[in-house]
């Protein structure tokens, strides 16, 4: 009787951490470590991508200051494939002329009204305080692709 109600009580447990993590999407700025280390599936994928070569090229090559916000759901499944995929591409490019904000959106991807967010991830590409360019769910190319096109047309 008390190894059933060992295992009923670390079910439940479990389950509740799980729904609790769940209902609560992160809002707000966060760093990359910390979306990488606190979250999982965004771990995971982080851990497992392996950045091309010719991806890391292409934004090395990058010349001009960028800033990208990139607006992501800690519940989004294409968040959590594209949104750490981005992030170890940048590493791997080590480009300054790249800065990032992340910032996390609830379920109804409330977020500054200037965004006009519909779907996550969108990463929002800048040029001296103008947007020059969006990247919407997923790249049409690759991540590095569609940066490149979007710097150079």
């Amino acid at each position: 009787m008390r190894k059933i109600t060992t295992i009923v009580l670390s079910a439940f447990l479990f389950s509740a951490t799980a729904c609790a993590s769940d209902n609560k999407p992160f809002t707000g700025e966060i760093t990359g470590v910390k979306l990488v280390t606190n979250y999982d599936d965004f771990k995971a994928e982080h851990e497992s991508y392996d950045v091309a070569e010719a991806d890391v090229a292409l934004i090395k090559n990058i010349d001009r200051p960028l800033d990208i916000h990139v607006l992501f759901g800690t519940w989004c499944h294409d968040s959590a494939r594209e949104v750490p995929r981005y992030l170890k591409l940048l590493a791997d490019a080590g480009n300054k002329n790249i800065t990032t904000k992340l910032i996390g959106v609830d379920y109804k991807k409330t977020a500054d009204e200037k965004y006009d967010l519909k779907y996550t991830p969108t990463f929002i590409v800048f040029s001296e305080g103008v947007e020059i360019g969006r990247i919407i769910e997923r790249p049409k190319a690759s991540i590095a692709q569609d940066l490149a096109d979007i710097v150079n047309q």
